[in-house]
């Protein structure tokens, strides 16, 4: 039986990803394939190269004046940074190996803008995968892969279900970091990157419950990171300890659905 994770996308509420993944392996649980959008694609990365550690390390010393730091501006019809920088940082953190090498079976899930459709990277570069899946359409430069322009797989596939299955994961836990976001009732004295993150949330939280109709997981995980934006990185510490505590609430029906 093969047990996989699909962790879903959410700018900072990724934290909650190091949590969940570092408490399954405290209870003994490892998987065997791995699924991510966006954040979740970066997180899932590093855990499948044996690299959780160095990244809670790295997440809780981050914080939101360190983000300029990865950002590389560039004069671009196609977005305001050209990601050198992130491709730099990825490097440090992530194995530079393929992912065909990697211990675990692991996708990264983008969406190709010249079809509209949404694509599974499960072999070729590591970095560039991942890189592919946190490219914010409009923010960051899109890569090119062939006659592929790729971009953030929330796109179309905020939490990866469908690509777990396809990769032969029997039983799926998906990871959706957005289902407990804010609906904020007054928007009147919001500023533009608030506007821009409600929008975002409001439409990758619809598409979820869509695809998930469409592709059911056997399991979700909801960590309640309402209260966090998705630009928020100076909480690491505070959102991994949430993404460990909606685990170990939900070990019961962890245990009874994968029989330990």
């Amino acid at each position: 039986m093969k047990l996989g994770i699909a962790l879903g996308g959410g700018g900072a509420k990724g934290y909650a990803h190091i949590g969940v993944l570092k408490t399954f392996t405290k209870l003994g649980i490892e998987f065997d394939v791995i699924s991510g959008t966006s954040i979740g694609a970066l997180v899932g990365a590093v855990y499948a190269s044996g690299n959780l550690d160095k990244l809670e390390e790295i997440a809780t010393k981050f914080s939101t004046v360190d983000i300029p730091l990865l950002l590389s501006p560039t004069i671009s019809k196609q977005g305001f940074f050209s990601g050198k920088r992130m491709g730099e940082f990825l490097k440090e953190i992530i194995s530079e190996s393929n992912i065909e090498e990697l211990p675990k079976s692991y996708s990264a899930v983008c969406v190709d803008l010249n079809k509209s459709q949404i694509v599974t990277l499960t072999k070729g570069n590591l970095v560039s995968a991942v890189r592919a899946s946190i490219s914010i359409p409009g923010i960051f430069t899109p890569i090119k892969s062939g006659k592929q322009l790729l971009v953030d797989g929330g796109v179309l596939e905020p939490v990866p279900v469908e690509a777990a299955r396809n990769m032969g994961a029997d039983i799926v836990i998906a990871v959706d970091l957005l289902s407990k976001s804010k609906n904020y009732n007054d928007l009147q004295d919001a500023t533009i990157i608030d506007i821009i993150q409600k929008t975002s949330i409001a439409t990758q939280q619809e598409l979820t419950k869509f695809r998930m109709q469409l592709h059911p997981p056997d399991l979700v995980i909801e960590p309640d990171i309402s209260d966090l934006g998705i630009l928020d990185f100076k909480n690491g510490k505070k959102v991994i300890k949430i993404g460990e505590a909606e685990v170990k609430k939900m070990i019961p029906q962890i245990k009874k659905l994968i029989g330990n």
